[in-house]
């Protein structure tokens, strides 16, 4: 999964303009508005067929890619 959002990511929401590391700082940095974690979800829920309920898109939850990642893990195992 990982693999996957960091393409989307770099792809997608960042428009080749950038890489990202995986402990890369996404919100606070300014890479991800709000817009862009709404297009992030909308990708996770369509590709994982993973659910993100609105009060789980969270700075904690969505602040990097290992973070992201680890989030879904966890939906993947309550799911």
């Amino acid at each position: 999964m990982q693999k996957q959002l960091k393409k989307f990511i770099e792809t997608t929401v960042l428009n080749h303009t950038r890489a990202i590391d995986i402990d890369d700082e996404l919100l606070i940095s300014g890479l991800l508005d709000s817009m862009s974690v709404m297009r992030v979800v909308t990708f996770i829920q369509q590709e994982f067929q993973i659910s993100v309920p609105a009060h789980d898109i969270t700075i904690e939850h969505f602040s990097s890619l290992r973070n992201i990642d680890q989030y879904l893990q966890s939906r993947l195992m309550t799911d």
